[in-house]
């Protein structure tokens, strides 16, 4: 492993991430070998887990079950781990398939990127520092050029670079989540994608108030 990755230059990367699938023997060499690169758990190996609870608690094959999983992976692509250890918790005292899950999703929870700040690691320092200075200033009210854009969600407009967009969820005056970020060419995929992410939330949110 680290005769390849010095041969592919991977200590020369700005930024270097491990992807695995949560296992301690990949971990365990990535602390030695990789110090200081983020460890992520891909999502390919992190939904087949919920997807055996969900045939766990509502039978294999079943439409319940379909639905259960269908959500959980909603919240994960959405990064709502919040609202998906709670369902799982929910079902942790009685199943060992949910107390297994949660006890996974918990102890990866760090190694999970949330789609906000995914992209925010993804820009250049000057930019990245000026998009979290704006961030900033949203906890004292002050939300700048911003527009709805639909089902609950908004985009502040920041106008440097190729037009950066910080989208977000709003209850009342409150800023409750942000959700991605994005820039003129990708703005109406991320626009569908925060309603979306907007949407699991709310439902979720509204789930655990009716239990």
């Amino acid at each position: 492993m680290d005769r390849e990755a010095q041969r592919r230059g991977f200590d020369q990367a700005p930024r270097r991430v491990v992807f695995g699938d949560g296992a301690a023997w990949i971990w365990n060499p990535a602390d030695d070998l990789f110090p200081g690169a983020r460890q992520i758990v891909d999502l390919f190996h992190a939904k087949p887990h919920l997807s055996d609870v969900g045939k766990a608690i509502d039978g294999a094959g079943t439409d319940l079950s379909r639905q259960w999983a269908r959500l959980r992976h909603d919240e994960l692509d959405a990064g709502h781990l919040r609202a998906l250890c709670h369902a799982l918790r929910a079902h942790a005292p009685t199943d060992s398939d949910a107390r297994r899950c949660w006890d996974y999703m918990t102890h990866h929870r760090a190694r999970r990127v949330s789609p906000f700040r995914e992209w925010l690691n993804g820009l250049d320092v000057t930019a990245r520092g000026r998009i979290q200075a704006r961030v900033l200033r949203f906890e004292t009210g002050n939300l700048g050029d911003q527009r709805r854009v639909g089902q609950g969600t908004w985009e502040a407009r920041c106008d440097f670079g190729p037009g950066y967009g910080i989208y977000f969820g709003q209850v009342g005056s409150a800023i409750v989540l942000l959700l991605l970020g994005g820039d003129k060419s990708t703005q109406r995929a991320d626009i569908r994608r925060a309603q979306r992410y907007w949407a699991v939330y709310m439902e979720a949110t509204t789930r655990g108030k009716t239990k």
